[in-house]
């Protein structure tokens, strides 16, 4: 039955605060004013109501505000959702419903089937909320070694110790070996970290910078039955190509379009199998999107590279950062004139830094963005004009920014990062004929 696998006590400690109404938040947090929280009140649970598939109830402040890094907020609301009998949905939320949701337009909530309550083992015994505007702090107790898998990316073993991670993917999996594995979905697109320790017990414990606690909660006697729940949460993955499981090459530092030919023919050569090309920001104009290197990677060769990959039935993919360089460039101007970037409180565009320098963000809820950005793409990539790619690397799309907080001379960041680009030496060919291709240029 529905989360027959809880048979433990789960401990919530969460924190809220917003960074724009008080500057210094993001330095208390780092310095461990966490302790303020104990001091916090926490909430009333009344008006409960429960029915055979789920319970909800509103929370009230149960004392005075502790205002640990803002103000808290005073009423919050529970929803228990038994979705189907290995799924249990659980969220908290401000009852005014004004804190950010992933809005269902971008992620569509799974069916539910009324899963049953009985036989439950889900036992919430003791749960500490201090809840106040942006800053989410949520901690939950583990047993002694757990057998954790998830969350984001890191280069240490499979299953997970106390490593920081790169990036995030809000869910786990718990395996208990004979009790079974559930998994752990946090609803929630804000940046967060996650931090997995045992000082004073074994804990997990999520920071995120606003949202709200939006969980599903997944059962299953093996791990592979989670991983079929979990698919059925989010979403099944997409197909893959058939190519995309061949042997492929990438390398970022590629001094031009003939070097590109080069590694391709010599993979010929030394009789290895290739079956797609990957070009990174190499091939950029100073690292702009939408753009090629006139001198090392002219349009015209870059066409003739990939035409030949797709007469010998090979494949060529190419990086495209979201970052657009904050320069006087079509690829800047249309999203100006489609109204596409992040922006701040004057209306001015949001400034950051990534690899072309200055750069600005796409606003993916903004109305003119999806078709600003499908525009690009298309006329970029093009076959009968542009370049005729078969796949995209989209990289630094969390979004990065190598901008240090709060960036308010991101010109500075900048050149203090090495902008202007220095690029390689110019060469006019390739120092040797490049084996199987169309049309040679051999200068030296």
């Amino acid at each position: 039955m529905v989360t027959t696998f809880f048979n433990r006590v789960l401990c919530f400690s969460l924190a809220v605060a917003t960074v724009s109404a008080f500057p210094t938040a993001l330095e208390e947090r780092q310095s461990s004013n966490a302790t303020f929280l104990s001091t916090c009140p926490g909430y009333k649970a009344s008006n409960v109501k429960t029915t055979s598939t789920g319970l909800s109830a509103d929370l009230t402040l149960a004392g005075t505000a502790c205002n640990a890094y803002s103000s808290d907020i005073s009423d919050l609301t529970l929803t228990v959702e038994y979705q189907t009998d290995e799924r249990l949905h659980v969220k908290i939320q401000d009852a005014a419903n004004q804190i950010y949701q992933v809005p269902p337009s971008v992620f569509t909530r799974p069916s539910t089937s009324n899963g049953s309550s009985g036989n439950s083992e889900l036992q919430f015994n003791y749960i500490f909320l201090v809840f106040e505007s942006q800053y989410l702090r949520l901690r939950t107790k583990l047993p002694e070694n757990p057998s954790l898998y998830g969350l984001g990316e890191h280069n240490d073993p499979f299953m997970l110790n106390s490593t920081n991670l790169y990036g995030d993917h809000p869910v786990y999996f718990d395996h208990r070996g004979a009790n079974g594995t559930h998994g752990v979905f946090l609803l929630n697109s804000n940046g967060m970290n996650i931090v997995i320790d045992n000082i004073d017990g074994q804990y997990l414990e999520y920071n995120t910078i606003g949202g709200v606690l939006d969980f599903y909660f997944m059962a299953g006697s093996l791990p592979v039955e989670v991983a079929q729940q979990y698919s059925e949460v989010v979403g099944k993955s997409a197909m893959m190509p058939y190519w995309g499981f061949g042997f492929h090459q990438c390398r970022y530092g590629m001094q031009d379009v003939y070097e590109v030919a080069e590694v391709v023919a010599n993979y010929s050569a030394a009789g290895i199998p290739l079956e797609t090309m990957w070009t990174d920001i190499d091939y950029m104009y100073l690292r702009r999107i939408f753009t090629v290197v006139p001198a090392r990677f002219p349009l015209h060769l870059m066409q003739e590279l990939v035409s030949t990959l797709h007469s010998r039935q090979l494949h060529y993919i190419v990086m495209v950062d979201p970052a657009v360089a904050y320069q006087n460039y079509p690829g800047f101007n249309d999203g100006v004139s489609a109204d596409a970037f992040l922006k701040v409180a004057n209306g001015s565009v949001y400034k950051g830094v990534v690899w072309p320098g200055v750069t600005a963000f796409p606003d993916w809820f903004a109305p003119g963005t999806q078709g600003y950005w499908n525009g690009q793409l298309d006329s970029f990539f093009i076959a009968q004009t542009g370049i005729d790619i078969d796949g995209l690397w989209i990289d630094m799309n969390e979004a990065s920014n190598f901008c240090v907080y709060p960036c308010t001379d991101p010109e500075q960041q900048a050149a203090a990062m090495g902008d202007p680009l220095h690029p390689p030496p110019i060469r006019l060919g390739s120092l040797r004929q490049i084996a199987r291709f169309q049309r040679q240029v051999t200068a030296y």
